[in-house]
């Protein structure tokens, strides 16, 4: 699991992009799924998430750091 301690990583940047546009999601063709039950529930479906991201404080959870250490991404 990569940590990333900057909001000016392009990948953060990309994301905030994403979660406050819903013109950018459009033009990317791009699904932003927000909180564990909807990843779950997207990955139960048989879809693979591109990249998951979690804060440190929702990684302070041991269930919720085993659910995303075990969710496979492209």
């Amino acid at each position: 699991m990569k940590s990333i301690h900057s909001k000016d990583n392009p990948q953060v940047r990309a994301l905030i992009k994403l979660a406050g546009s819903s013109r950018e999601r459009r033009r990317t063709g791009t699904t932003l799924l927000e909180g564990e039950h909807l990843v779950r529930a997207y990955q139960e479906s048989g879809g693979v998430a591109e990249t998951i991201l979690a804060s440190e404080t929702a990684l302070a959870d041991p269930e919720v750091r085993r659910f995303f250490e075990n969710v496979p991404a492209r």
